[in-house]
């Protein structure tokens, strides 16, 4: 079984055995990027958030995959429930989960930095809920009660494989679409730092330069008295 086989049997049974799921996707769409996340609870779908980021000369389909996790955690603290069972964040994007395990500063690392601060709250918010007699006490007792951030809820990001027909990974695909078409979710509703258009993406902006030079470079060489010889010669047979 290669790697793809066996992450895509292992979300199948995520699907049916963890209560809490969520499934973010990125998308770029007609030149215009999207993001989005899916909470499932069971096997129902019972919440879903968009984002427009705008156009692809300014961002990334990788910042919109970082969008769509950050909206589903975003989700979870939103929950008044205690997580005592596997939680799963399922994502297409190999390129995030390696960014998240990795210490060195690359572009979007804002995004990444939100992530693991949205995470950590998420951690706190539990252990307040999971923990709320030990958190009533302490008040009690004119002490400070703060909530661990860490290894309180298991939370677990899996990679899905593209296109290999996992239905809620294919409808988080169709709801990025949508949102890289302009579909965003009332600002309320959003992480803070999605209430207000995210800064332009330095890569972004870098190849949409480099393609405006080369379209520029074409249209003066074919505009050049050297284009039309240069096309005859290398038409001509080499004898």
């Amino acid at each position: 079984m290669d790697d793809k086989d066996a992450a895509l049997q292992a979300a199948e049974k995520n699907y049916l055995e963890c209560k809490y799921k969520i499934y973010c996707d990125g998308s770029g769409f007609k030149k215009k990027i999207g993001a989005s996340t899916l909470l499932y609870t069971g096997n129902q779908l019972t919440k879903t958030l968009h984002f427009h980021l705008g156009s692809e000369d300014k961002h990334t389909v990788y910042e919109a995959e970082s969008v769509g996790l950050l909206m589903g955690l975003h989700l979870l603290k939103g929950l008044k429930v205690q997580m005592r069972s596997l939680v799963i964040l399922g994502s297409d994007s190999q390129a995030l989960n390696k960014a998240l395990n990795n210490q060195n500063s690359h572009p979007g690392q804002y995004l990444i930095d939100e992530i693991h601060n949205s995470a950590e709250q998420l951690h706190s918010h539990q252990d307040s809920l999971i923990n709320a007699g030990e958190k009533r006490a302490a008040y009690r007792a004119g002490r400070t009660w703060k909530g661990r951030i860490r290894n309180v809820i298991n939370l677990q990001l899996h990679w899905i494989p593209l296109h290999s027909d996992f239905e809620p990974n294919e409808k988080a695909d169709e709801e990025a679409k949508l949102a890289s078409q302009g579909r965003s979710s009332d600002a309320k509703l959003l992480p803070k730092i999605l209430r207000k258009p995210l800064p332009a993406s330095v890569p972004a902006i870098r190849q949409s330069s480099d393609k405006l030079l080369l379209r520029h470079w074409k249209h003066r060489w074919k505009t050049s008295p050297r284009y039309m010889p240069t096309t005859s010669r290398a038409n001509k047979p080499p004898f």
